[in-house]
């Protein structure tokens, strides 16, 4: 029996209630039903039924600030603490120099934070966000070598091992006394995206309604596009185009998005994009990871619902100050580091509720500029160290992802009610570009209709 299903609305849950004789009372507060069961029954089914009953009302379109959270990485033998920056509580940190200023993030991770719990607090809150429809974003920024790939992807050798199983017999879903958590059969290393492969796949095993699970994996160097599951090497295939307008988001033709159907088939994939990618300076190039899941359902009248999520781990290029390097290193890394740079600006200008924000000045914002001030949840992993020698960038790092966080999103789900209102999506599109061409054939120019006009800028 799917148990979520049993309890969407109110007159089941009578219906329920009536099947195993319990005392039921419902309250009204503030426009959400407030459940109080009385009666004896399995532990479990109880603990679930609570569970769905006190789910807030969709967040749907609501503002959300972004999320950023700081790891801290554990000092090596060679190097020295600094005594400029400490940390205060599980929240903030304060660096100490010529003035003292605090940094406050939404969670503070030790030296000593183990994997696991950082997917618990960071990750775990997405999976039924992506299930639900929502685009998520999660961005890896710090200097090269404060941990950003190791906090993603974690140890690839425990990754080889798991993945060369070719079973899922090891892959399951632990209870403890809080929540589900991911069987540590899993590396103790692994990163947030084997954990979130993993747990999404145990989850969508578990629905009733039919899941499509696909990957991409896109590498940003030098500003060129490179697919790192693509089979061919030509980034001449890959190509940017602007979506539907109106939904701000972006399509890239010729992106290879692969079909899986288990946590083996995404580890297999990770395990190609690695050999592939090892053939650059990773320390040079961003990468982004995605997987969308497409959930169908059918509707009361018989229509077939669609609401598609996306999961996106972006690996940021080492956010190291290219002005403290040499003339000849500055002048070659400049079109490496021209995302990173647009990045910084974009986020500066959301974080001052600008009008005009340069999405397009890079291929990295404008791919991802839902994540920044659209309609996806967004969080920032931005790793530190405490060494004498790398005081500088923690602080540039802190400030960075500061501003970051005064940026709000509105998450919105991506439905597609149905294959009619999708084909009435399209013919409106066509009929509006038909509008923009005749005006243009017209008057021998170039001219578009004004009420396209302000989705084009």
């Amino acid at each position: 029996m799917n148990f979520r299903t049993r309890f969407l609305n109110l007159h089941e849950c009578i219906h329920f209630y009536n099947q195993v004789g319990g005392v039921l009372n419902f309250q009204n507060c503030n426009g959400h039903f407030v459940c109080v069961l009385l009666f004896s029954f399995h532990s479990f089914r109880f603990e679930l039924f609570l569970k769905i009953m006190s789910t807030p009302k969709s967040e749907d379109g609501n503002p959300q600030p972004i999320r950023v959270f700081l790891r801290v990485r554990p000092l090596q033998d060679n190097e020295k603490r600094t005594n400029c920056l400490e940390v205060l509580n599980t929240k903030e940190i304060q660096a100490n120099r010529t003035y003292q200023k605090k940094y406050t993030f939404d969670g503070l991770f030790r030296e000593d934070t183990a994997q696991p719990t950082i997917y618990k607090i960071v990750i775990k809150p997405l999976i039924q966000d992506v299930l639900s429809g929502y685009n998520c974003t999660i961005f890896g920024y710090g200097q090269s070598g404060t941990g950003k790939t190791y906090t993603l992807l974690g140890n690839i050798v425990g990754l080889t091992s798991f993945g060369s199983t070719n079973s899922l017999s090891n892959v399951s879903l632990q209870s403890d006394s809080d929540n589900c958590v991911v069987s540590s059969s899993l590396d103790l290393e692994a990163g947030l995206i084997p954990r979130a492969v993993v747990e999404l796949f145990e989850v969508v095993r578990l629905l009733s309604d039919p899941c499509t699970v696909r990957c991409s994996y896109l590498e940003i160097y030098n500003e060129e596009l490179h697919d790192l599951l693509s089979p061919v090497d030509d980034s001449t295939n890959l190509r940017i185009y602007d979506g539907q307008r109106g939904k701000g988001d972006v399509v890239i033709q010729g992106l290879e998005s692969v079909t899986v159907y288990s946590e083996v088939d995404v580890f297999q994939l990770l395990k190609k994009a690695q050999r592939k990618q090892m053939r650059v300076d990773r320390a040079c190039s961003h990468t982004i990871f995605s997987i969308i899941v497409d959930r169908r359902e059918t509707s009361p009248v018989g229509e077939m619902l669609s609401k598609i999520g996306r999961l996106n781990f972006v690996d940021l290029a080492g956010s190291d100050n290219i002005r403290t390097g040499a003339v000849e290193r500055r002048a070659k890394d400049a079109n490496i580091y021209q995302s990173l740079v647009t990045l910084g600006q974009v986020i500066k200008v959301l974080s001052e509720k600008n009008s005009f924000v340069p999405f397009r000045d890079s291929k990295l914002t404008r791919i991802l500029r839902d994540s920044l001030g659209g309609k996806a949840k967004t969080i920032f992993i931005a790793t530190i160290s405490f060494s004498v020698s790398s005081l500088d960038e923690s602080l540039n790092t802190l400030d960075y992802v500061s501003k970051a966080r005064t940026i709000t999103n509105k998450p919105t789900i991506n439905r597609r009610t149905s294959q009619k209102s999708l084909m009435n999506e399209y013919a409106d599109e066509i009929s509006s570009l038909r509008r923009d061409l005749d005006a243009a054939q017209g008057r021998g120019g170039v001219v578009i209709n004004p009420e396209n006009y302000d989705q084009l800028v």
